[in-house]
């Protein structure tokens, strides 16, 4: 298995530096010479494509090829994607882990309307929840039913939320497992 990914990234497809990637629970996103392709299981519309297609092989999101990609980050059914500066999110939104104020999917990438004015630093994806560190805050939507929002509460978020427990303090790192979040500060 391992040989058959490496060899499917060779493929004409990605003939470009690969710059960075992101796995989900099944389907993953490459950033190649700062153009975004996604390939795997295209639930919900996790892939950034106009239908739910799976993708053997790595696919170029067109809806966002005019732009320079910068980060990825791929949850369970879901991605996050910076682009240009701006957060796109796209996917399953059944628990709010896009960010668009609803709780539905999202077949093409969408701009995040609550990020829109921030500049984003780092983003990170769980199996249903979303983190976005952005100007030095730390913002979290989607699932909390096992507190990894970090609010305090069990709520859904349908769009960001500041984590007023790290007012104050410099964050260096996040990162979303599957039902917990990890934020490293001082």
């Amino acid at each position: 298995p391992i040989t058959e990914t490496a060899s499917l990234l060779k493929q004409p497809a990605l003939s470009k530096t690969i710059m960075t990637a992101a796995a989900g629970n099944s389907h993953s996103l490459v950033i190649a010479d700062g153009e975004l392709f996604s390939m795997g299981y295209g639930y919900d519309g996790c892939l950034g494509h106009e239908d739910e297609a799976d993708q053997s092989l790595p696919k170029k999101v067109e809806a966002l090829k005019n732009q320079r990609i910068e980060m990825v980050a791929a949850g369970g059914y879901h991605s996050l994607v910076v682009a240009d500066g701006s957060l796109y999110s796209f996917g399953q939104g059944n628990k709010g882990q896009l960010g668009h104020g609803n709780l539905e999917k999202q077949n093409l990438p969408k701009k995040v309307a609550a990020m829109e004015s921030k500049r984003i630093e780092a983003i990170a994806a769980g199996y249903d929840h979303s983190l976005v560190l952005a100007d030095g805050e730390l913002f979290s939507f989607g699932a909390s039913e096992y507190g990894q929002l970090g609010h305090g509460d069990a709520k859904l978020q349908v769009v960001p939320k500041k984590v007023a427990f790290f007012d104050g303090k410099c964050i260096e790192l996040i990162s979303a497992g599957g039902f917990h979040s990890i934020v490293l500060a001082n």
